[in-house]
C-alpha cells in the first residue's frame, strides 16, 4: 500500500486526480494507491499503529535550508524516533 501525505491542498487534489487517471487507464490497477491532506510533522505518530510499517520512505521533504527553519523539518533525530515506533 502506498499513501502519500502532503499538506498542501493543491498538490494533494493533482496527485489525488492523478490517481484515478491512472485508475481509469489501467483498470484495476492502482488501487492500493491513495493521497491525503495532512500534517506529517505533526500527525503521522497518531495515524500509524505501532510496529505495524516495515519502511517508510520520505520523498521530497521540504528541506527548511535556513537555520531558524529547522524545527520544521520532517525529517529530524527526534520525529524520526516518533516515527519509529
Amino acid at each position: 500500500t502506498i499513501l502519500g501525505m502532503e499538506i498542501r491542498h493543491k498538490v494533494t487534489e493533482y496527485v489525488r486526480l492523478r490517481i484515478l487517471a491512472l485508475r481509469r487507464d489501467h483498470p484495476g490497477k492502482y488501487r492500493n494507491a491513495s493521497v491525503m491532506r495532512t500534517n506529517s510533522m505533526k500527525y503521522l505518530p497518531n495515524l500509524i499503529r505501532k510496529h505495524s510499517l516495515s519502511k517508510v520512505f520520505f520523498c521530497f521533504p521540504d528541506p527548511h535550508f535556513k537555520r531558524r527553519n529547522h524545527v520544521r523539518r520532517i525529517v529530524s533525530e527526534r520525529l524520526l524516533t516518533e516515527y519509529a515506533h
